[in-house]
């Protein structure tokens, strides 16, 4: 029986979990997602786990927080004036925003909190700090194209 190697093109499906069970991402309500593997596409231990792996085999892969979007880092909540946004609409605690962030293009932010012409935002991807748990099922190959 084929086991998965460094280029192999495979079908994966996933389901990314927080500790609590609380489920933050899943293909399961669609197609499996297409992965060549060794091609630095999806997180390195992902990648590791699935290397060995054969068609309908299914894994458990924990991710730590500094090895999946990092530890969150309090320097990244901000202090913004809310003009120089140029966002549509008065923000509220617990909205997302996407702004302009100079040359890299746009990004999201949490809003936490507003106060009068300014507004703090936390620009900390939202599972920063957060342990994953990632099921994972190797759905089928596809041959080298």
């Amino acid at each position: 029986m084929q086991t998965v190697g460094t280029d192999d093109l495979i079908l994966l499906h996933f389901t990314a979990s927080l500790k609590d069970g609380t489920i933050v991402e899943s293909s399961g309500d669609r197609e499996p997602d297409k992965v060549r593997v060794g091609k630095k596409k999806i997180n390195p231990l992902i990648e590791e786990a699935i290397i060995g792996m054969k068609s309908g085999e299914k894994k458990t892969v924990f991710i730590p927080a500094a090895k999946a979007y990092g530890k969150y880092n309090k320097k990244l909540v901000i202090r913004v004036k809310k003009d120089r946004l140029n966002i549509e609409g008065e923000p509220r605690p617990g909205d997302y925003i996407r702004f302009s962030a100079d040359e890299n293009g746009e990004a999201y932010a949490l809003v936490k909190r507003v106060s009068g012409k300014t507004i703090i935002l936390d620009t900390n991807h939202p599972l920063a700090g957060k342990d994953l748990f990632y099921e994972i099922e190797l759905v089928a190959f596809i041959e080298k194209e």
